[in-house]
């Protein structure tokens, strides 16, 4: 059953606003939940959301709810009356805004965890749940081990690696590119050339750990 949603009727500004607000808490409390300390953003303009902790890394999260099929996939887009409509700064989320793009569901509190890698590659401004399947509730995406990225890699963002810093990691899980355009695991309508090799390698990196965990895993678990 969906989660009751503005039985008071705020009007749509104020309740865009406030339920962002909760969409954020609900980030913050999942993450603690799953091992995770958290920050949060102590000032309304701040580039990111807020950051988790792992290891000795801190991931710059940005939260995206939703109550609908799709997520915005933008940054700087405000709501409230207050707000002047004319000025329109909504663009594109970039490697230089956060680590993670975390959607939620705002009807039952899953999370995709989708590595900002994934979200300028896809270059879409708005996601559908089915697009992003592959990510929902694999936390253990901002775990680094042996088996998995480095704490190194995941921070820095493979999409700011050199193309044979990229070869070099898919070879770790014996990843090939194929020689075709590749359409990404729940989408139709993106596709990868085969040109584009390092998009390509990125996208069958993170699809591979992600697809390599169990949904929900407890952390404490062996894989």
């Amino acid at each position: 059953m969906a989660w009751q949603k503005n039985i008071r009727n705020i009007n749509d500004g104020s309740y865009r606003s406030l339920s962002g607000a909760a969409a954020e808490n609900l980030f913050f409390g999942r993450a603690q939940q799953a091992g995770f300390p958290c920050l949060s953003k102590e000032w309304r303009d701040m580039e990111c959301d807020g950051a988790i902790l792992s290891g000795r890394a801190l991931y710059r999260i940005e939260i995206k709810g939703s109550s609908n099929n799709e997520f915005s996939l933008t940054h700087g887009q405000r709501a409230g009356v207050q707000i002047d409509k004319r000025v329109n700064k909504e663009r594109l989320l970039s490697v230089e805004d956060c680590d993670f793009a975390v959607c939620i569901d705002k009807n039952n509190g899953d999370c995709y965890i989708l590595p900002i890698d994934i979200a300028v590659i896809y270059g879409r401004k708005n996601i559908s749940k089915n697009n992003i399947q592959t990510y929902r509730e694999k936390w253990q995406l901002f775990v680094s081990s042996e088996d998995r990225l480095t704490e190194e890699e995941i921070k820095s963002g493979l999409l700011n690696y050199p193309l044979e810093r990229i070869e070099m990691i898919a070879d770790r899980f014996n990843i090939v590119a194929p020689n075709e355009d590749y359409r990404p695991m729940g989408t139709r309508r993106i596709r990868i050339t085969a040109a584009r090799r390092k998009e390509l390698l990125i996208v069958l990196i993170w699809e591979y750990l992600a697809t390599h965990l169990v949904e929900g895993q407890d952390l404490n678990e062996n894989d």
